[in-house]
């Protein structure tokens, strides 16, 4: 398996990102144990990009899934101001306190999908964009990979996730609506946090900043289309402010719809010093038409 990589981006055109795997381009390793990847942005003079934007709290984010989105990792590669690289230690170490599930980063064999997101600041003095990357890894080793969602509802009418934590029962909702805006179709995501006391479920407290923000969520296509036709969002929530346990995640891609088909997100929040991953699978359904657009896009 050779290396897959794509860009996007419209600033910093002329830098070009380069990955490697335990120092080449042969995408592959074996589960739970240690391998080296790394990335940087060449310039046109061949030396590497250094100069980054911290966005929420960290100048890279990296995400891991397995090919049937059974498997999540929300990780973060450390920097190296001296020669403007990127690495992660996948299943291996790390001194920073929000890579806990790095150790467990790709346990089981298969195929995997590593996605990375960074700001870099341009020199011409032009607009900041993201930038991503997308890369896919071969793995060897133990089987073992939890079972692939089967079921894929309509969340419209709401999707529950039922878990524990410190001896507690919760159950999590997650919502959609979506929104008229101006030329096409905008959804925003609710999550709801309850938890059980007694024979009722009363919305959940306690809840802290994660990474800058009240909540993350990633958001990736389940399809059969190419590995870099697939959408990955990546949304955020501040801390409950409208409704006692609820957490708002708009869709804040400004350039085209989410189409409708399936997709699992995976969303996750802090409570009582621990970050809580939440995973859902789901259909998105976009409505059909736009009425009134026209005049309100003039």
């Amino acid at each position: 398996y050779l290396l897959f990589l794509i860009f996007i981006s419209t600033a910093n055109a002329n830098l070009t990102p380069i990955a490697t795997l335990d120092g080449n381009d042969q995408m592959t390793m074996y589960a739970q144990r240690s391998s080296l990847f790394e990335i940087a942005y060449k310039m046109p003079n061949g030396m590497n990009h250094k100069m980054y934007h911290r966005m929420h709290g960290k100048l890279m984010h990296s995400i891991i899934v397995n090919k049937d989105l059974s498997h999540f990792a929300h990780v973060h590669p450390d920097f190296n101001m001296r020669n403007g690289g990127f690495s992660l230690n996948i299943n291996g170490t790390s001194q920073d306190p929000d890579n806990q599930s790095l150790p467990n980063a790709i346990p089981w064999y298969g195929e995997y999908y590593l996605f990375t997101e960074t700001m870099p600041h341009p020199h011409d003095g032009s607009e900041m964009k993201m930038r991503y990357t997308r890369h896919k890894i071969q793995v060897d080793g133990s089987r073992g990979a939890p079972a692939a969602d089967l079921n894929w509802p309509d969340a419209r009418t709401g999707v529950e996730y039922f878990y524990e934590q410190n001896g507690e029962e919760f159950k999590a909702i997650l919502e959609y609506e979506t929104y008229d805006f101006c030329d096409r179709w905008v959804p925003k995501f609710y999550l709801s946090i309850k938890k059980k006391l007694g024979d009722q479920y009363v919305a959940a407290q306690g809840f802290e900043k994660w990474l800058e923000m009240g909540g993350h969520g990633v958001l990736i296509e389940k399809s059969d289309r190419a590995f870099e036709e697939k959408r990955f969002q990546h949304l955020h929530a501040f801390l409950p402010i409208a409704a006692a346990g609820e957490f708002d995640y708009p869709f804040d891609a400004h350039i085209d719809e989410l189409q409708s088909g399936q997709y699992k997100i995976w969303f996750q929040v802090k409570r009582e010093n621990e970050v809580l991953t939440l995973p859902f699978a789901m259909s998105y359904q976009k409505p059909q038409n736009l009425p009134g657009s026209a005049n309100k896009c003039k």
